[in-house]
Formats: C-alpha cells, structure tokens, sequence
C-alpha cells in the first residue's frame, strides 16, 4: 500500500509543480519518500532534476509508473469534447500581457487532492467541467495536458498537446503558443498546425514585451 500511496503523491507532486506551486511539490515528494524510501522518482525531483518530458512520436515511452490506467474515452462522458479538435470559431485574441502559467487556485487544489488519493479519473474530470461549458477553454486544455503529464499518461498527453495548441492558435493566444511551441516541436513535428505556430512565435519575437522574461523564468522550473 505505501508504494501505491507513494507513487500517487509523486504524480501530485508532479501536477502541482506544472502548475507553478514548487514548494507545494516538493512537500509532496518528501512525504512520498516518507512513505517509500526506495521511490526512485520522487528522489530524482527533489534533487533538483527537471520533470521528466514526453517522448516524441516514434520514440520509446519513458518508465514512468502511472498511478491509475489510461481513461478510455467512454469512463468519462464529455471525453470526446477533450480528445477530439474542436470546430473552428472566430474567437477575439486574448490578453497579450498574461504572464507566466495559469495557478487554477480552486481546480488545481481539487485536482492534487485526486492524483495524491490515485483518482486520474476525478482528476481528468476537473477539467472536463471547464471544457463542457466551452470547449476552446484554452486554460482548461492547458490544465488538462498538466494532469496526464503528471500522471505519466504519454499517449494521451500527447494528443491533448496537439489540441492545446490548435485552441491557443485558433484563440490567437501567441504567449501560450510560444511557451508550448518547443514541446509541440519534439512530439509531435509532424502537426498540420506546425507551421503557423512557428510563425506566430516568429512573428511575436519582433517586440516581444518583458514579461517574457518572466515567463522564461518560470518555465525553468517545470
């Protein structure tokens, strides 16, 4: 029982330093020490090392022990709104100056509490709440891609990055895009997308504002 506790407090941990909240990860990890010393992941990100990434397309999927088996489509009613592009729609771009990553201080507390207790499932669904009431909830996607990354759902991560991306171009989000577009490159290069986002980013980069300094800044710590 305490490697499965373990495990699942790593992959909260993990959640919540996608988020932002690096204390808070870290608090996590030592009690999945705590609970197993030979927790081989939860001693890697204390250490200092980066969060591993996802593999590329083709690539081998890395040994990350999920806590809970990937969600088929059907155990979640409104799957299809997250794993499926959603149609096209005229949307007025969004605010330039937003900084850093979204915390989702309510979702993201619900959202750690499920993965620490081994609920993928009621995690994932945090984020379907957002996305039933708009599926271009380009947060909500972004949160959504935190939760299977964190809960070592590679597959599904990888798809929910395309969708993520074709919101946050579609939504004209160009700091979202940026700030994805390096992870976009690596696993998924192939994208019909690929290209208008590197233009957006390239275009961007003409009077990029300094707050993308910032966003650098916190983009180290994932």
């Amino acid at each position: 029982m305490s490697p499965r506790r373990s495990a699942a407090l790593v992959d909260a941990g993990v959640f919540l330093q996608l988020s932002g909240d690096v204390t808070g990860a870290r608090e996590l990890f030592r009690q999945a020490l705590t609970l197993d010393p030979e927790n081989k992941k939860a001693k890697v990100l204390l250490g200092g090392d980066p969060v591993q990434t996802l593999p590329a397309s083709g690539e081998a999927a890395q040994t990350l022990p999920p806590s809970a088996p990937p969600l088929p489509r059907e155990v979640a009613p409104g799957n299809e709104t997250l794993f499926a592009p959603p149609p096209p729609r005229q949307r007025s771009p969004v605010d330039a100056t937003m900084v850093g990553r979204p915390l989702f201080p309510s979702e993201r507390t619900r959202i750690a509490g499920h993965l620490a207790d081994g609920a993928f499932d009621k995690a994932l669904g945090v984020t379907l709440e957002r996305l039933k009431v708009d599926a271009d909830d380009v947060e909500a996607h972004e949160l959504a891609w935190d939760v299977l990354v964190a809960a070592g759902q590679v597959e599904l991560a990888q798809a929910q990055l395309g969708h993520l991306m074709e919101v946050a171009i579609a939504c004209a989000d160009t700091i979202r895009v940026r700030r994805f577009l390096h992870e976009f490159e690596r696993v998924l290069p192939d994208h019909p997308l690929m290209t208008q986002a590197r233009s957006m980013v390239s275009e961007s980069r003409v009077a990029e504002p300094d707050s993308t300094l910032i966003d650098d800044a916190l983009r180290s710590v994932l």
